[in-house]
C-alpha cells in the first residue's frame, strides 16, 4: 500500500514538472537551428573628387600684460616670474625676468661706471630691542633715515615717518642659540601701520626689515675711490657723461644704465654686473 502511494506521488510530481516546462518553454519537439543570411547594405559608388584645402592661420602669442600691482608682475604661460615671500614684512616680492640677450659685464669699455653692489633699501623704522614685562613692553626703535634711537610703546604715532605702532609683543620662537644649539628664544615683534601705503608691517628685533626698493653702489673706472649710490631714476655724472639708472636687479646683481653724452645723436645703454671675487 505504501509503495502504491509513493508511486502516485512520483507520478504527480513528474506531471507537474512536465506541465511547467510546457508553459515556460513551449511544447517539446525536434531542436532546430536556423541560420540567417548576413545583412548587406549597398551604398552608392565611390565618387572621387578634389580635396578642399584647409585654411591654416598662424596666430602669434600676445605679449603678457603687466598686473595692476607693478609692471614687474608679468605672468606668461611658460615663464612666470620668480616670486619671493618675505617673512619679515609678510609680503610677496617679484624679481623681473632677465633678458637672455643682454650679457652683463663687470667693466664695460664704453661705460665709465663700475657696479660694486646692489642692495635692498632698509625699511624706514627698525625694531632693535625691547624692555619691560608682559602687558607693558616698550620697543627700542631706530629711525633708518636719521639713525636716531628711541623708546616707544604701542599706540604711538610717528608723524615724521608716517607710521603708527599698533602692537608690541614678545614670544618665544624656536631658533639657534649662540652655541649652535636649537632652543626657544624670546623674540620681540612690533606691528606698525604704514600711513603712506595702508599696509601693516611686522618688525622683529632679531633682524633688519627691508623694502622692495633697490639701490646700487658704483665707482668710477678712472677713480675707484670715488663712490656713488643711486636708485632707479637717479643719475650719476662720470667722465663727461650722464648715466641714468633705469633698472636694478638683486639676483643676479645687475644694473641697466642709459649713457647720455652732449653732442651724441642717441643715448647708449649698458648693463653691468658685480665683478666676481678673485679666487686665491
Amino acid at each position: 500500500m505504501k509503495t502504491i502511494y509513493q508511486a502516485k506521488i512520483a507520478f504527480t510530481a513528474a506531471l507537474l514538472l512536465a506541465t511547467g516546462s510546457v508553459v515556460a518553454f513551449g511544447p517539446l519537439g525536434p531542436f532546430k537551428i536556423t541560420r540567417r543570411a548576413p545583412l548587406i547594405v549597398v551604398a552608392g559608388e565611390y565618387d572621387s573628387g578634389p580635396l578642399t584645402p584647409v585654411d591654416e592661420k598662424s596666430t602669434a602669442w600676445l605679449a603678457p600684460m603687466p598686473q595692476s600691482r607693478d609692471a614687474a608682475w608679468t605672468y606668461e604661460v611658460f615663464t612666470p616670474p620668480e616670486i619671493y615671500y618675505d617673512e619679515r614684512t609678510r609680503q610677496f616680492s617679484v624679481s623681473p625676468q632677465r633678458d637672455a640677450a643682454v650679457i652683463a659685464v663687470a667693466v664695460d669699455a664704453g661705460c665709465a661706471l663700475e657696479l660694486l653692489e646692489v642692495r635692498r633699501v632698509p625699511y624706514r623704522l627698525q625694531l632693535v630691542g625691547y624692555v619691560g614685562e608682559a602687558g607693558n613692553y616698550l620697543g627700542t626703535f631706530e629711525n633708518s633715515e636719521s639713525t636716531e634711537t628711541f623708546l616707544a610703546r604701542a599706540g604711538r604715532r610717528l608723524p615724521e615717518l608716517g607710521l603708527v605702532i599698533t602692537e608690541i609683543t614678545v614670544a618665544r620662537e624656536r631658533g639657534l642659540r649662540d652655541g649652535g644649539e636649537s632652543g626657544h628664544e624670546p623674540v620681540a615683534v612690533a606691528t606698525v601701520r604704514d600711513e603712506r601705503t595702508g599696509a601693516e608691517i611686522r618688525l622683529t628685533h632679531l633682524e633688519r626689515s627691508y623694502t622692495e626698493r633697490l639701490r646700487g653702489r658704483f665707482c668710477r673706472t678712472t677713480d675707484r675711490a670715488d663712490e656713488s649710490e643711486g636708485g632707479e631714476g637717479d643719475s650719476i655724472e662720470a667722465d663727461g657723461s650722464r648715466y641714468v639708472i633705469e633698472k636694478l636687479r638683486l639676483m643676479p646683481p645687475t644694473v641697466e644704465v642709459r649713457k647720455e653724452t652732449t653732442g651724441a645723436p642717441v643715448a647708449e645703454r649698458h648693463t653691468l654686473a658685480v665683478a666676481a671675487p678673485l679666487l686665491p
